[in-house]
C-alpha cells in the first residue's frame, strides 16, 4: 500500500490552513501596529520595561478580543473553503456528507457538530479575556 490507496492528508491540510493563516497573520501585524502607537505604550518603554513584557502583558492582552471578533470571519472562509477542499481532493467528509443526503436529521446533526464546538471555543476564549484583562467581554 504505497501512495495512491492512501488518503492525502499534508496537502489538503496545507492548502486549508495557509490562507486563513495569513489572514490572522496580517490582522495580527495591524492590530500590533495600531496598539504600539499608542501613549502608553511610551509610558511604559519610558518607565524601562522590556520590549517583550510590553508586548506580551500589554499588547498582546489588548488585541486578543480583536482576535476573538475577527475569528469569526476566518471560521467563515474556514468552512467555505471546506466544501471545495472535500471536491478538489475527492475527501468524503462531513459537508459533502450533508450535501449527498439531505434529509432535515442529518442537516441538523452536521451543522450542530460545526456550530457546537466552535460556540464552546468562543465562549472559552471570552472567559480567558475577561480573566486576563478584567473587563467583560461584550458578545
Amino acid at each position: 500500500m504505497v501512495g495512491a490507496f492512501k488518503r492525502p492528508i499534508v496537502l489538503p491540510l496545507l492548502t486549508f490552513a495557509i490562507l486563513p493563516s495569513f489572514f490572522l497573520y496580517r490582522m495580527m501585524l495591524l492590530m500590533f501596529e495600531d496598539e504600539l502607537t499608542k501613549s502608553y505604550i511610551e509610558l511604559a518603554m519610558g518607565k524601562g520595561l522590556t520590549q517583550g513584557r510590553i508586548l506580551w502583558k500589554h499588547v498582546t492582552r489588548n488585541c486578543l478580543l480583536s482576535v476573538v471578533n475577527h475569528s469569526k470571519a476566518i471560521i467563515l472562509l474556514l468552512l467555505t473553503n471546506l466544501v471545495m477542499l472535500e471536491v478538489i481532493y475527492n475527501l468524503y467528509g462531513i459537508t459533502w456528507f450533508m450535501i449527498n443526503h439531505m434529509s432535515g436529521q442529518i442537516v441538523t446533526f452536521g451543522i450542530l457538530m460545526i456550530f457546537l464546538p466552535l460556540y464552546l471555543l468562543e465562549a472559552l476564549a471570552k472567559r480567558w479575556i475577561t480573566h486576563l484583562t478584567g473587563e467583560e467581554v461584550p458578545s
